[in-house]
């Protein structure tokens, strides 16, 4: 489903006004840990409106022995299983995980919404020191998504280079050009289609 400039403002509005206890996220204790198991990795969300060409909003996955958690700075994503505490939510099991990633849980739905992906596996001390930056941080507002997710980034090791930044698009031009991660790119509308 292809969706004009201004349905998709309009779109826009309802969800922020709809999901607007999100931007700060819930007062209750964070969600039970979810061990992952594997190695620790970092996955880079970009969520393009497909047709519209634009980018819009960021958020980073962080996979670490002990949880996965996901930092989603001034995101609206509000899965009724998950608990958010600002900016994080904790215990993100793969339902949640595939719930973020596939823009299920809003408003507006996966029609018109393509992730582009970044992943790559970290040491454990890194995944760890993502978190802990992620969770000392106060809440961002709407807009403020890839300044909080290149800010992080910049502090850990291996991502210096990264330069800080308000604007995805600019986000995902540092990432293309990056030779140690792993891209992906999923039409959630044509997937939501199939379904």
């Amino acid at each position: 489903m292809r969706l004009s400039r201004r349905a998709f403002v309009l779109t826009g509005g309802a969800s922020l006004a709809g999901c607007s206890k999100a931007f700060m996220g819930l007062s209750a204790q964070p969600a039970a840990p979810y061990p992952d198991g594997g190695a620790s990795r970092l996955r880079i969300a970009l969520f393009e409106v497909d047709s519209l060409d634009f980018m819009l909003h960021s958020g980073l996955i962080i996979h670490t022995p002990e949880d996965r958690v996901l930092y989603d700075p001034g995101g609206y994503w509000a899965d009724p299983r998950a608990v958010r505490r600002y900016d994080v939510t904790r215990g993100l099991s793969p339902e949640l995980e595939e719930s973020y990633l596939s823009r299920q849980s809003l408003v507006s739905g996966p029609d018109f919404w393509k992730l582009h992906l970044w992943e790559t596996e970290v040491p454990d001390a890194v995944a760890r020191q993502a978190v802990e930056i992620a969770e000392a941080r106060t809440p961002y507002v709407f807009g403020g998504c890839s300044y909080g997710v290149t800010s992080l980034l910049r502090q850990l090791p291996g991502f210096e280079d990264i330069r800080v930044t308000f604007v995805p698009a600019e986000l995902a031009a540092q990432l293309r050009a990056r030779n140690d991660l792993r891209y992906s790119v999923r039409d959630l509308g044509a997937e939501a289609q199939e379904a």
